[in-house]
């Protein structure tokens, strides 16, 4: 993979773990089979089972929580594309 690419997916990593932070979650399953790659180019995490909110409270599922807001952040059904690995 080039150089550039790889700088690109990190820095997207670690906007996409600072706006959880921002949110006081905690994502704690960070894995290459947890890093999808969108069709755009882009990536979004997945398996937000292990999320926790900065109390230590883990979420089950995401689907109560008004900060996970999405089926794309929750790695919902209508998702298609391809991981990292």
């Amino acid at each position: 993979m080039p150089f550039d690419r790889v700088v690109f997916f990190s820095a997207e990593i670690a906007l996409a773990l600072r706006h959880l932070h921002d949110l006081k979650l905690m994502y704690r399953d960070l894995k290459p089979s947890n890093v999808l790659l969108c069709e755009d180019g882009h990536i979004q995490l997945a398996d937000m089972g292990g999320v926790a909110d900065c109390g230590g409270s883990v979420l089950s599922n995401g689907e109560n929580d008004p900060r996970l807001l999405t089926d794309q952040v929750r790695g919902g059904d209508g998702w298609t594309g391809t991981t990292l690995e």
